[in-house]
């Protein structure tokens, strides 16, 4: 908007008069003289230069018509509220096309209506969006979003484009018109049109490969449905991965599509199963434990549990963990949920945030797998290699049946050792305090030295075993 608009009228001696008015008053001049003609009324409106900008503006509508009955409405009742409040609003809230019409938009779309008047207010008015974002901005939000998920396994809420908080659903729907302009090679900024989220989100796909062919193809069906419907899709049925590409996790795959764009599509993008639901168990000053899952047979009465996080600096392992368990998920015979410990103080000091993790372990994971009477129990570690063993298994009890797993694990992975470490840190707070509760826990380390594709590799196979086994 302009600071001023110069407006031509007479003075109060008669004699014409051109002034520069600001845009509070002009937007209360606008809602007045709407009024005034939808009521026939030929009367001259006074300026008044007593009301404030809006505070606090937000805009957030989809493209498309408002008819003369509601923006009268809304005229008036902008009008009422600057009268009450000497003060422009923020938005409007009642224009059917989404929760927030802006200050700036009211405005806008008021010129609009005033430009167009010959004799009679026209009986609609386009609206389009007050924001749009340009392609650069568009791939750092997708970046934002593809990095949220890779840590907390979830959409964010929104994403905070140019300072504007765009939801997900509305954020879908820029993706797949981002994606489709890159493809037909239109560079230019993409609007910020409201959409209300999916209600019931589907999503059974199994890790591997879309083509470009095939997900442009499913991009520009979600760009089309949403803009008839203004509503994100559950999923789309046309992934070569399986019959549902869920909401999340189409967010998610466009937003990597985009990031790896520059410009030109990628030949294709990597899609698995999108993560289970997330549970937040608790946080303390010094980290906080979230419960994912669950993954594989959701109905199958045998469940067990991974920790992962407890060392903080043991971090390969655990990513390895949720990797592998997620692109396992559809091909599990057994249910599964991984407790993900988070050390948010001094996690980079050795020892403090070894023992900040074991306390969040004892305290918020431990009461809830003993709640839920898990079949098993594995916490997932790795080491530096000052033991005899660097690759091992072992329960921090013997003569248990965590012990007998334990054993049946290791003789069936062949690199694998049953070893009880000197000196072990963790037990007490975890393992421990399971196995007297009930449930079989057991220890399961790798060497932290590894590459990441071997430790990666053997937890997998690790995965693959548990999943094997009689219980």
């Amino acid at each position: 908007l302009p600071g001023k608009v110069e407006i031509s009228g007479i003075d109060l001696q008669g004699k014409p008069l051109t002034i520069e008015i600001e845009m509070p008053e002009f937007l209360q001049l606008l809602t007045t003289v709407i009024q005034k003609i939808n009521k026939n009324d030929q009367s001259s409106t006074k300026l008044i230069d007593i009301f404030r900008p809006a505070s606090q503006s937000k805009d957030q509508i989809h493209v498309g018509t408002i008819s003369k009955s509601v923006y009268v409405d809304i005229a008036g009742k902008v009008q009422r509220y600057m009268d009450r409040n000497l003060q422009a609003p923020g938005y409007s809230s009642t224009t059917g096309l989404g929760p927030y019409l802006s200050y700036q938009n009211l405005i806008y779309t008021y010129s609009i209506i005033l430009d167009s008047y010959k004799s009679a207010l026209p009986a609609t008015v386009a609206v389009k969006p007050w924001d749009k974002f340009s392609r650069d901005q568009v791939v750092r939000a997708a970046g934002t979003v593809k990095n949220y998920v890779d840590n907390n396994h979830k959409l964010p809420s929104y994403v905070t484009i140019n300072g504007v908080q765009v939801g997900m659903p509305s954020f879908l729907l820029i993706l797949t018109t981002t994606i489709c302009n890159i493809e037909n090679g239109i560079d230019e900024s993409v609007y910020h049109n409201f959409c209300n989220p999916a209600k019931n989100s589907q999503d059974n796909q199994i890790s591997g490969e879309i083509p470009k062919s095939v997900y442009f193809d499913i991009a520009g069906r979600v760009q089309r449905y949403m803009e008839r419907n203004w509503v994100a899709p559950n999923y789309s049925s046309y992934s070569n991965l399986g019959r549902y590409l869920g909401y999340n996790n189409l967010v998610y795959t466009f937003s990597k599509v985009v990031i790896d764009s520059n410009n030109n599509l990628p030949s294709s993008v990597g899609v698995g199963p999108w993560w289970g639901s997330v549970t937040f168990l608790g946080s303390t000053s010094y980290g906080k434990v979230v419960k994912i899952g669950p993954f594989g047979n959701r109905d199958s009465a045998t469940k067990i549990a991974y920790i992962i996080g407890v060392h903080p600096l043991e971090s390969s392992p655990h990513k390895a963990l949720l990797q592998s368990i997620k692109e396992l998920d559809t091909s599990l015979k057994y249910c599964y949920y991984v407790y993900q410990v988070t050390v948010t103080k001094d996690a980079g000091n050795y020892a403090k945030g070894r023992m900040n993790g074991q306390l969040l372990a004892k305290y918020l994971v431990v009461p809830d797998i003993l709640r839920k009477k898990y079949t098993l129990t594995v916490d997932v570690h790795n080491n530096v290699g000052n033991w005899a063993k660097t690759r091992f298994i072992f329960s921090p009890v013997s003569g248990t049946k965590a012990e007998t797993i334990a054993r049946t694990i290791k003789s069936k992975i062949s690199w694998l050792s049953y070893f009880y470490p000197p000196n072990p840190t963790s037990l007490q707070y975890v393992t421990i305090p399971l196995i007297k509760g009930g449930v079989p826990a057991v220890v399961f380390e790798v060497y932290y030295y590894s590459p990441y594709a071997t430790v990666y590799k053997e937890v997998k196979q690790l995965v693959g075993v548990v999943d094997s086994l009689s219980y």
